[in-house]
């Protein structure tokens, strides 16, 4: 108990000093970008994207390489010198290849599709990426806002005709073509959209082309490749292409909120503050130039995803949730949606509905959830303990009437339909069906249903390494502690095979919320159900404290883990 104690002291007071920075000042006096390295990861095992974002975007507009293997899964290797074209997707750091979508690059004849580049004319800083390319002579420069790329092109006035390669057909890790549509709307846009099997099993992405100069189109057939070719060689071509998951419509409506003017150096000073607001969250104090440069590198991948996954909010509504996508809930559950909680909070309503907005599509919370795809990838549901924390560090107060509430009842929902969590559900007259149960010794291999009690397999008996029976410890608790906050009909029991490794951070929440009468009886498991010994082995008592109505006015609960 004294080590969990100062645990949980020493947690709060980090939690305290990094809540203190997490509204930074408008105006931040030290550009904080200058410290960060996007090379850092593009090497090795590192998969992580280099290019031109903001933090959180749909937009992640870079370099894009040929298909080599595991180590191009963001679709860029810094060991690699053969460059595909600029797209305006990218995953980062992730153990599977997608995205890659809608791919630009300049090119000196027609049947290019590749081009050879150097590191040493290569550039990249938060918020933009540049490269001058020498088959054709180009001086390439990206930047973005959340939804829009925008490409400047400089060509070399050497009486070559400039061109640019417009390639559906280009992708990441699993990404195949399966539909695309490119449409001359004017002289000076392209329309379309493009859909794509892979890890996100059916991706589609609708755009919207806007160009600084009348431009002519030359396309395939199937609207997989086409050359665009600029009207005025001797003027730098600006491209702003607005992304939406929607429609075309949604894309227009994408580029006028966002990016509606054609200033690139402007767009790329925008960018550069939003890094810069977001890098300010938390500030450090050293001397040491490496460390301070390996913090903020970190710190400014934090903010690769999730990414936004909706069209930017209309002017008529008055209050509109942002959802994301690319949610890698197995890495980020248990670090990277904790520090969320302390330096993003006003982040985390929105995610909390993001939840229950992919729950309500799929009928379940999200796993791995990308492009509007759900991918399934790796075990379990971790949705729950981060929406879990959530509703306990009550930051889905922002959601509508009801949303706290209505956040518990999606993580019951999912529990149930998913069979990936359990709740046993006993009425006082079945308690001591339940006590022979146990006391016979027999595994809880099958779902049952006897006169009313339901009992679901326990984690605890296929979990097959530390870290999966720890996580699914983690889900057992929540689920079971935010089932009885919801409740409000009959008592009932919650059993769970390793309820108490996280038990403590939700006890002030039960104490908080729990109007019940004072006849319920809640027992938890501290060890494996199928472990031997006794059923007073096996179970310990929560401690109800009523008033003199019969209401539960405290719940004390025996925190100490026991690993007999």
């Amino acid at each position: 108990m004294k080590t969990l104690h100062f645990l949980l002291t020493a947690f709060a007071l980090v939690s305290s000093c990094i809540a203190n920075a997490q509204q930074p000042s408008p105006n931040v006096q030290t550009s904080l970008t200058q410290y960060v390295n996007p090379y850092i990861g593009t090497g090795g095992h590192g998969h992580v994207f280099l290019g031109a974002n903001v933090p959180f975007s749909l937009v992640q507009l870079g370099p894009n390489q040929h298909k080599r293997g595991w180590d191009w899964c963001s679709g860029y290797h810094y060991s690699d010198s053969i460059l595909l074209g600029f797209s305006h997707m990218h995953l980062s750091g992730t153990g599977c290849g997608d995205l890659g979508d809608l791919c630009f690059l300049p090119i000196e004849r027609a049947g290019q599709t590749e081009t050879v580049f150097s590191h040493s004319d290569e550039q990249c800083r938060p918020g933009y990426y540049a490269l001058r390319t020498h088959s054709p002579e180009v001086f390439v420069e990206l930047t973005a806002t959340q939804r829009v790329g925008m490409h400047r092109y400089t060509f070399a006035n050497n009486g070559q005709p400039p061109m640019l390669l417009f390639n559906m057909r280009v992708g990441n890790g699993w990404d195949e073509l399966t539909d695309a549509k490119i449409h001359q709307d004017s002289p000076t846009q392209l329309s379309g959209l493009r859909r794509s099997h892979g890890w996100a099993e059916d991706q589609m992405i609708y755009y919207v082309a806007l160009f600084s100069q009348p431009v002519t189109l030359d396309s395939d057939s199937n609207d997989t490749i086409a050359i665009i070719r600029p009207t005025r060689p001797t003027e730098p071509l600006v491209m702003k292409v607005a992304l939406s998951p929607t429609s075309v419509e949604g894309a227009r409506h994408n580029m006028q909120v966002e990016l509606p003017g054609w200033d690139f150096d402007q767009t790329v000073r925008n960018a550069d503050e939003a890094w810069n607001r977001e890098l300010a969250r938390i500030k450090i104090k050293t001397d040491d130039a490496t460390v301070r440069r390996i913090f903020y590198t970190a710190l400014y991948h934090t903010m690769t995803a999730p990414s936004v996954f909706c069209d930017a909010p209309n002017s008529q509504q008055s209050s509109s949730s942002t959802l994301y996508t690319t949610l890698s809930l197995w890495d980020t559950y248990r670090s990277l949606h904790p520090l969320f909680t302390l330096i993003q909070p006003e982040r985390q309503a929105d995610f909390a509905e993001t939840f229950m907005h992919i729950y309500r599509q799929q009928g379940k919370l999200p796993v791995w959830h990308l492009m509007g795809c759900e991918t399934n990838c790796m075990v379990g549901s971790p949705a729950v303990p981060v929406l879990g924390d959530l509703i306990a560090h009550r930051c889905v107060a922002a959601l509508p009437v009801g949303g706290r509430f209505r956040a518990i009842d999606f993580l019951l929902s999912n529990m149930v339909n998913s069979n990936i969590h359990r709740i046993g559900i006993i009425t006082q007259k079945n308690y001591n069906s339940l006590m022979d149960h146990l006391g016979s010794g027999k595994e809880w291999d099958l779902a049952r249903k006897n006169d009313g009690l339901y009992i679901l397999p326990p984690f605890d008996i296929v979990a097959n390494n530390g870290t999966t029976g720890l996580y699914r410890g983690i889900c057992d608790a929540l689920n079971s502690k935010m089932a009885f906050i919801r409740s409000s009909s009959q008592p009932y029991c919650l059993l769970s095979g390793s309820y108490t490794i996280y038990s403590t951070i939700y006890d002030e929440l039960l104490k908080e919320h729990i109007r019940r009468n004072a006849d319920i009886t809640i027992l938890y498991s501290t060890v494996p159900c199928s472990s031997s010994g006794s059923v007073e082995d096996h179970f310990k008592d929560v401690r109800l404290y009523t008033d003199e109505d019969g209401r539960v006015r405290d719940i004390e609960f025996d925190s100490e883990y026991s690993d007999t």
